[in-house]
């Protein structure tokens, strides 16, 4: 049996976000465009997960924190313009949401594809940097690299740039890795059912943190694309892609930027994750995006 860490109070966290979500939706209910103030302040309603690690969470005390919840309330004390509202949702629901108007911007920790670059914008700065990497319980001495992965079964999120990345790769290679979907990853390593997980790597140590009986580790080089800066490990927020949004954009770049460049972002990073996961930011990747943008 896998037990994990302080599980009350996980629970309660998971009930105090429920609540709390049920309460800003029902809130948004309507809500197709930007509200203005009477002195001219847009609200922006900002989609945002609470997964329980450390990047949006509800923590015990009902609060809304976490690396990404409180860097953009950096940015929000940047824009006079704006107000930014969060909008806790599910996952898989982040990207049906900005299309339904119910939000205005969404933040997941998204990287760029060709599919979402087509039907949104995004910021053409990144906030944090997380390379896909293959993760292996902390004795498997079997898995050290993408190489060892053949002939093996590899689980990930269906739908996910890495379940791109990984496709791409085996067709490119005539791997033989088998490529399984999960919704739990860890249950289905314990189980057998996978022998590796490829993931962002800092959620080792949210593993780590959460189970009392099991370690794990991050093994090999990070896990990118073959297509440059598309299959970069910069994460980016998104947007509607109209004009409407650019300016919307094109501001919460400029501040992002801004913030990095002062060291908040890197101090956040070290706050909420004992390292600077800023400082593999690509900058020449974020040049090309502002390249595509026509932004000099």
């Amino acid at each position: 049996m896998i037990k994990k860490t302080a599980f009350r109070k996980k629970v309660k966290r998971a009930i105090v976000s429920a609540l709390a979500g049920a309460v800003l939706l029902t809130s948004l209910a309507g809500c197709g465009k930007k509200d203005k103030t009477e002195d001219g302040v847009k609200t922006i309603n900002v989609g945002v997960i609470t997964a329980g690690d450390k990047t949006s969470f509800v923590d015990d005390k009902g609060k809304l924190t976490g690396y990404e919840i409180e860097l953009m309330r950096k940015i929000d004390e940047e824009l006079p313009q704006y107000k930014f509202n969060f909008v806790q949702l599910e996952g898989p629901t982040l990207f049906s949401s900005l299309d339904a108007k119910k939000v205005d911007m969404i933040s997941g920790n998204f990287r760029r594809s060709d599919a979402r670059e087509e039907k949104y914008y995004h910021t053409y700065r990144a906030y944090i940097s997380t390379p896909y990497r293959i993760i292996v319980f902390e004795d498997n001495t079997d898995i050290n690299s993408i190489k060892d992965l053949e002939g093996r079964k590899v689980g990930t999120g269906e739908g996910s740039l890495m379940a791109d990345i990984l496709s791409a790769y085996i067709k490119e290679n005539d791997s033989t890795i088998e490529v399984v979907y999960s919704t739990d990853l860890v249950a289905d390593l314990v189980s057998g059912r996978i022998e590796a997980i490829i993931f962002p790597g800092r959620q080792v140590d949210l593993y780590n943190a959460s189970y009392d009986d099991l370690k794990f580790k991050a093994v090999g080089d990070p896990v990118v694309g073959s297509d440059g800066c598309m299959k970069d490990s910069n994460a980016y927020w998104y947007f509607r892609k109209t004009d409407e949004d650019v300016e919307l954009r094109d501001a919460v770049s400029e501040a992002l930027y801004k913030l990095r460049q002062e060291g908040v972002l890197r101090e956040l990073s070290l706050e909420w994750y004992n390292t600077d996961l800023t400082e593999g930011i690509d900058e020449q990747c974020e040049e090309e995006v502002k390249e595509m943008y026509g932004i000099k």
